[in-house]
């Protein structure tokens, strides 16, 4: 299944969901998580043209610290495979998981870069 893709941090981060709006449907599903307020914590300064070499930094380590890392690396880039039918508890868990990690990574990388840089991603 192909998906959406950004290249700010590594080589790919794609989903295996279609969408209109990324950013959207990633706040959608991930706002309510405990985890994405800690992201403000540990990145306080959001994407602009000044800041690259920083904010990458602190995003990287703050990815790689919440074990996100491999979503951005391209470890992690396609999401398990579902059959057409009959689709075991097991595979529909981890395709879910998966999503749900993307999405938390998308959330964090969205509400992380100004409004003015959107465009440039």
């Amino acid at each position: 299944m192909k998906g959406h893709s950004l290249e700010i941090l590594g080589p790919k981060l794609r989903f295996g969901i279609i969408s209109t709006s990324v950013f959207e449907l990633a706040a959608f599903m991930c706002y309510s998580d405990k985890m994405s307020n800690d992201v403000n914590q540990i990145v306080s300064e959001k994407l602009d043209k000044n800041n690259f070499h920083v904010w990458k930094f602190r995003m990287t380590n703050f990815l790689m610290g919440k074990g996100f890392w491999d979503y951005v690396e391209g470890e992690n880039e396609d999401p398990p495979k579902l059959p057409e039918e009959n689709a075991t508890a097991v595979e529909i868990k981890a395709f879910k998981d998966w999503n749900q990690g993307a999405c938390k990574v998308m959330y964090w990388l969205s509400v992380n870069v100004t409004n003015t840089m959107i465009g440039h991603t």
